[in-house]
């Protein structure tokens, strides 16, 4: 009966009622709302007091949908642990959070918009997560090397702070929905724009106070003023945000300014990304001269631009884990393997390598199917061979792998890319391509196996 009066305070008229009924589970712990909360349904069950928190996403009132949105990604957040290691009920309960917050980005309101992407920052993809914990290695006089030895060990065998979070990207990827994973992937493919404007930005603001390119009078600081008004357009309130970006250019922190450009660099690796915003936040906060207020439009729009997913930490896990299915997330690692070589290739040049090993590990024949997934990470490795031939393997052992996906590939889809692949990868690819041609040929009758990839 509890249950189905706080399901019905969720949907009150009064908005006043419904925050309560959201502040009111946001008072419980997490056991409490899976095992007691999580009795009544699911977030897609209809009409379940979870389904009624996740519908407060779109509330009408900012601070119940703000509060909504705050609470149900913390929920995601404690749960994601549980999600990965596999247990079922969980998953089943809470796993279509992140689906139903980023369902609200279709609302097309730049305060929702704001939220979802703080939100993600802050609770999903958090960026302290994992926490790094430094112990200690010594205990005083007394500690024994046998103690060292054990606890050396143990830190070799425990899963590095970048694989802990390259998998949680997967999990989240895993369980979205087509139109969240949508949004999800927009928003990670407009960062290297993103980057390119804020590097204008800053570029526009060393100029704008006397730099060695500097405009004279109006004409430099029309050109600040309108990437200004652009960074400004998109935040919850123009006014406020634009007057904050003005604060900052006027600064000329030239710090600042480095540590922003440590943060958008696709060679920065995700810990170093981390330490710049945290520093650049610590140095607004306490430095004089700042004013602390303008980190509420900096960060949001440091955080767009910057390399907090697709960063280079994480490919070698994701490569590793679309090698072996671990945890039933290889279909995601080749979406998103597909995703980075398409946005960020500059991120992928460490690893195609890698990748391209693993494509040579799966080659298909008439006995042996095209493996789940494959399909995605050949898409990847024609992408980025467009794009940058010269980092793709020339070995035979390779080339010759490729020759078999066109060959035997299915879907015909895989064949495609493998000849794209031979095609803008090596010198001698029109011998490779007549190779490819005469198998596909002789012999050739409609309707046989494999008949649609020799097409």
């Amino acid at each position: 009966a509890l249950l189905r009066y706080i399901s019905d305070m969720l949907v009150d008229t009064d908005d006043h009622v419904r925050l309560a009924a959201v502040q009111a589970i946001g008072r419980c712990d997490f056991e409490t709302i899976v095992q007691r909360i999580g009795s009544s349904g699911s977030v897609t069950t209809p009409d379940s007091v979870l389904s009624n928190l996740a519908d407060r996403i779109k509330d009408r009132k900012h601070n119940v949908r703000a509060e909504a949105m705050s609470l149900l990604g913390r929920i995601w957040g404690v749960a994601a642990g549980a999600i990965t290691e596999g247990n079922d009920r969980v998953r089943m309960l809470l796993g279509a959070i992140p689906s139903r917050i980023f369902d609200a980005i279709y609302i097309n309101d730049r305060e929702i918009t704001a939220l979802v992407q703080q939100v993600l920052y802050d609770s999903l993809l958090p960026l302290s997560f994992p926490p790094i914990k430094t112990k200690s290695t010594s205990n005083g006089d007394s500690q024994r090397v046998k103690d060292s030895q054990i606890l050396a060990s143990q830190v070799e065998k425990a899963p590095s702070p970048d694989a802990i979070r390259a998998e949680r990207i997967l999990v989240l990827v895993r369980d979205l929905e087509q139109k969240a994973k949508t949004v999800f992937f927009t928003f990670q493919a407009r960062q290297t724009k993103r980057a390119q404007y804020l590097e204008a930005f800053l570029k526009r603001c060393e100029d704008y106070n006397g730099g060695v390119n500097a405009k004279n009078g109006k004409e430099g600081s029309g050109s600040l003023s309108k990437l200004i008004e652009f960074f400004a357009r998109e935040r919850p309130e123009p006014l406020v945000a634009n007057d904050h970006l003005w604060k900052f250019a006027k600064k000329h922190d030239r710090r600042c300014y480095q540590l922003i450009r440590f943060a958008i660099n696709p060679d920065s690796d995700y810990r170093k990304v981390v330490n710049a915003i945290k520093e650049l936040t610590k140095r607004v906060e306490e430095q004089t001269g700042h004013t602390p207020a303008i980190l509420t439009t900096l960060l949001p729009i440091i955080y767009q631009a910057s390399v907090l997913v697709y960063s280079k930490s994480h490919v070698p896990t994701i490569v590793d884990i679309s090698r072996t299915e671990d945890k039933g997330l290889g279909s995601s690692a080749h979406e998103v393997l597909r995703e980075i070589s398409t946005h960020n290739p500059e991120v992928f040049k460490a690893h195609v390598r890698s990748l391209c090993t693993t494509l040579q590990e799966q080659v298909p024949s008439k006995d042996r199917p095209t493996e789940s997934g494959v399909v995605e990470t050949l898409k990847a490795c024609a992408g980025f061979a467009q794009r940058y031939p010269q980092e793709i393997p020339r070995e035979r052992a390779f080339l010759q792998a490729m020759v078999q996906f066109a060959l035997h590939g299915k879907p015909p889809i895989a064949a495609k890319h493998a000849v794209s692949v031979i095609v803008a990868a090596d010198e001698k690819k029109d011998m490779y391509v007549k190779d490819i041609v005469t198998k596909c040929v002789q012999g050739f009758e409609y309707g046989e196996e494999g008949y649609l990839s020799k097409l």
